[in-house]
């Protein structure tokens, strides 16, 4: 028996990703790590990042020859993403309190909770912004968000 190509398998990972079984695995791992995400984000992400990995490989994925296969390469696909997304999620978090404590004057609470929304919502662009492909050739991630930050920080 020959294998698929690498057209049928990411067919039949996408097929699985878009799947009403798809989409509940998505709405499982939301809940499982504490996205902030919809489920369909995740689908949505998860089927980006197959379509994009499958069409740069030169050669098919050996282990993926069935629906089976497709299936457990597509959840294990999400279920990477929705791990990254929760870590990104918690170091953004703490990057918000580092923040706040190095902000040099004491700020009230109502203060504290708009800086943080407007940090969490600039981020949030900066993901929007990245996911959809733009790259800055001489931009690092760690440099924009310190420019980010620094919008919260000075007065």
């Amino acid at each position: 028996m020959t294998g698929w190509s690498t057209h049928q398998q990411c067919e039949a990972m996408l097929a699985w990703v878009r799947s009403e079984a798809g989409r509940d695995a998505a709405a499982r791992l939301v809940r499982k790590y504490g996205l902030t995400e919809e489920p369909l984000d995740l689908v949505s992400i998860a089927s980006e990042k197959i379509t994009v990995s499958l069409n740069r490989r030169t050669e098919r994925i050996p282990s993926v020859d069935t629906n089976e296969d497709a299936t457990r390469y597509a959840y294990r696909t999400m279920s990477n993403l929705a791990i990254d997304l929760g870590r990104r999620r918690r170091n953004e978090s703490s990057a918000i309190f580092s923040i706040a404590a190095i902000a040099p004057t004491t700020i009230g609470t109502e203060q504290t909770v708009v800086s943080q929304v407007f940090i969490e919502e600039l981020f949030s662009a900066l993901h929007r912004v990245s996911n959809k492909g733009f790259q800055c050739p001489a931009c690092n991630n760690k440099i924009t968000y310190a420019a980010a930050t620094e919008v919260y920080i000075s007065p």
